[in-house]
């Protein structure tokens, strides 16, 4: 079994995804069938917040109204998950959950720190719903994320890309994949070599070699990005070597606003068509 470390799954999915629940489920369920994992999976959806003025019951009554619009559609949807799930996970706990964004967020983070992967569709914007909540599992969890892109439905891991640039974020994302890169046929490490200052000339052949003490033989390709779209390059040659899965660390401008991406996380985050298995 060669996913057999992860053994917990967390997949949640938003209400607002309008035919977007299958990509993150399917990878999720996929995976669980190949790790003999469980799946923790949420469907989630933001209430409108109840307002108390005297002068507003009629908009109280449109809130309330609309909240339990909103409930019954995610008791609905979650159960068209448990249905999607089941038929690939043995293990599943699957609920609807409508509540204020606070609540949510602190729920969600729970479970993404007792997993040891969290499946999330990729982000269409960085500002909307998805990308916060895909945001805020990668920066604060402390556990991995695997972002899905639309047209994802098997988890494989047998063609792996490693973007490596030296960086703390990157060595973290590695060490968090290192399962699956002993169990993996192919590991290619890409540097794009004029992207940003680097100590050293070619950093993918001081961590090749590191991996091959792991018993791990990768392959290291130098890229150059002459208009300094490294995401662009790394993306391109992840679909040249048919890469399943792309391996790499998340950056963030800001501890204080995490939500300001490096500008390589944002563009893999929204444009990227291989699922990233990352890091921060």
């Amino acid at each position: 079994m060669p996913f057999e470390h992860i053994k917990t799954i967390f997949a949640p999915v938003l209400l607002t995804d309008e035919g977007d629940l299958e990509p993150a489920l399917k990878l999720a369920g996929s995976l669980a069938q190949a790790s003999g994992a469980h799946v923790i999976a949420r469907v989630l959806g933001v209430e409108v917040p109840r307002t108390y003025s005297p002068l507003s019951s009629v908009a109280a009554n449109y809130v309330g109204e609309a909240n339990e619009a909103m409930k019954k559609r995610a008791d609905a949807r979650a159960r068209d998950a448990a249905h999607l799930l089941g038929g690939h996970a043995q293990s599943v706990d699957c609920l609807a959950h409508t509540a204020p964004h606070g609540i949510l967020v602190d729920e969600m983070l729970m479970f993404g720190r007792l997993s040891d992967l969290s499946v999330v569709n990729r982000s269409t914007g960085r500002f909307d719903e998805s990308g916060a909540l895909l945001e805020t599992l990668l920066f604060e969890s402390g556990r991995p994320v695997l972002v899905t892109p639309p047209q994802a439905s098997e988890f494989r891991a047998r063609n792996i890309v490693v973007a490596w640039d030296g960086s703390s974020r990157a060595a973290r994302a590695v060490a968090d994949a290192m399962p699956l890169l002993r169990a993996a046929d192919r590991v290619v490490i890409v540097c794009v070599t004029n992207e940003k200052d680097l100590r050293r000339p070619s950093p993918g052949t001081d961590l090749a070699d590191a991996l091959a003490r792991h018993a791990i033989r990768p392959e290291v390709n130098n890229l150059s990005a002459s208009d300094r779209n490294a995401a662009r390059a790394i993306r391109e040659h992840a679909v040249a070597v048919q890469a399943d899965l792309v391996v790499m660390g998340a950056f963030a401008h800001s501890r204080l606003r995490q939500m300001v991406l490096g500008g390589v996380t944002d563009s893999m985050l929204r444009d990227a068509e291989i699922p990233l298995f990352m890091s921060y």
